[in-house]
């Protein structure tokens, strides 16, 4: 009896795992081990999706699974079956899944790649672990020395990206992956992001970037921006192409941090199995999912930020926060609700650090461009990749303080399903957090609008994007054969 609860928790942990994946969304690959152009397509990851490996092991700790296994067997038309049968027929990575269940062992953290990649409540990590980049970052920052997959991002997701626009582009760019760490400050990762260009020498790049990896390269064009307002040297970004970039924040991050346990059972409802009533995962989930999520910085820094409050997505009078029936309309009240939940805090009470820098942190994708305040991307040939069509949250209600109606109980947790209302977008993003706040109207012709395509397969299912990113980049190609 207790062999046969075992295996049905591990198939529930795989399914959640895909669920979460796609929520959030090859064996003996070559590995580029060197910089050959000066001019490079950069495929920046999304949350969860870049791969990552433990220095001290070598081995791949955020895709531990076979080598068989790809992102592109969860979508619409893949091969769910032989997903999930390759998992489990092969032996090292159903002991990876069975070691998710141990995590009351001192020895659980070495064997439970969910512990692996949890952070602690300062936002450092727990073990050593790096994006598995084949180029370097710079000098502290190695190049990846296996061969997985996971160089191509978690499940390899971005592979068949990568693989065809090396094909095509090849003798004109490098077309390089850049995974970055997932769980920590993204203003890190635009950092990484700029010396992963300076040190392997390229001048001249088109970058693309899925969800999260949104506001790391947003971050990067903020700091390359004021380096040319400083008449420093700066890389010239000849396109960017933003698939469902997260740049203004999520509902989602909201429901993920006051209820990570809902969320993942909610990640397995998606997919057409509600188990939240059998109690079957409850212990394991309280024990991992809670750190692991509400300990991530950049879950933090995907809440609904200012720029996506005040924007058109909310009429007058709305909000994306309500307490009780109290819409909270300015930015000092957004950041004090945020920092008044309970995840805000570590023990000792003291902030989380992506919790005491949020507002500096929304500002950082920003910069002054004649006295004005500026969403960075807009000042380079950016494209913007969006899905419509799908219900997507727009608002959610807590319950009131009996002392404050303005202040949340932080006794309540938060319930997902009473209180939500919802607009129109991608099923996580609405329009306007992909714009960085910005009305659909003020963004210039060239944008791309996939009606009826969720957040998952824009930036994921490259059949969808493919032609479109070969016509950016044979434009730009065309432009410096004529100039």
């Amino acid at each position: 009896m207790k062999a046969k609860r075992k295996i049905t928790c591990v198939l529930l942990l795989v399914v959640m795992l895909c669920g979460c994946a796609l929520a959030f969304a090859a064996c003996g690959e070559e590995t580029v081990v060197k910089a050959e152009h000066e001019n490079a397509i950069i495929i920046c990851t999304a949350l969860i999706s870049g791969g990552l490996y433990n220095t001290e092991t070598g081995e791949p700790v955020w895709d531990p699974l076979c080598e068989d296994v790809y992102f592109q067997q969860l979508m619409a038309d893949g091969d769910m079956a032989g997903f999930i049968i390759s998992l489990l027929t092969d032996l090292n990575t159903y002991s990876k899944v069975i070691g998710i269940l141990d995590y009351e062992s001192p020895e659980a953290i070495n064997d439970n790649f969910l512990l692996q990649v949890t952070l602690n409540e300062d936002g450092t990590s727990r073990t050593p672990l790096m994006p598995a980049n084949v180029l370097p970052t710079n000098e502290e920052i190695k190049a990846y020395p296996g061969d997985s997959k996971i160089q191509y991002g978690a499940l390899a997701a971005y592979r068949n990206m990568c693989l065809d626009l090396r094909a095509k582009y090849g003798e004109d760019y490098d077309v390089v992956m850049f995974n970055y760490d997932w769980r920590i400050d993204n203003r890190t990762n635009s950092q990484r992001l700029a010396d992963f260009i300076n040190t392997n020498g390229y001048k001249n790049v088109v970058l693309t970037s899925h969800s999260n990896g949104g506001p790391v390269v947003a971050g990067f064009m903020a700091r390359n921006y004021e380096k040319a307002a400083n008449d420093e040297t700066k890389v010239n970004v000849e396109a960017y192409c933003a698939y469902s970039p997260a740049y203004a924040g999520s509902l989602d991050a909201v429901y993920f941090l006051d209820d990570p346990v809902g969320c993942c059972y909610d990640a397995v409802a998606g997919m057409g199995l509600d188990i939240s009533e059998l109690g079957l995962l409850d212990n394991i989930l309280n024990a991992i999912a809670i750190p692991l999520i509400q300990n991530m910085t950049c879950v933090q820094q995907l809440l609904p930020s200012w720029d996506l409050l005040k924007s058109e997505y909310y009429d007058e009078g709305e909000s994306c926060i309500y307490i009780g029936d109290y819409p909270i309309r300015t930015k000092q009240e957004l950041l004090d609700f945020y920092q008044s939940r309970p995840w805000a805090r570590m023990a000792n009470g003291e902030l989380k650090p992506g919790m005491a820098t949020l507002e500096e942190y929304w500002d950082s994708m920003y910069v002054t461009n004649h006295g004005v305040r500026t969403f960075a991307p807009e000042m380079y040939n950016t494209y913007y990749f969006l899905g419509t069509g799908y219900t997507t949250k727009k608002s959610v209600t807590f319950t009131a303080s009996a002392d404050n109606p303005r202040v949340a109980d932080p006794t309540k947790t938060f319930d997902h399903v009473t209180g939500i209302k919802y607009g129109d977008g991608d099923g996580t993003l609405p329009i306007n957090a992909c714009l960085g706040g910005l009305p659909a109207s003020a963004i210039r012709e060239g944008h791309l609008i996939y009606y009826v395509h969720d957040h998952g397969s824009v930036g994921c299912d490259w059949a969808l994007m493919r032609d479109d990113m070969y016509e950016i980049v044979d434009g730009l190609l065309a432009a410096k054969a004529t100039a």
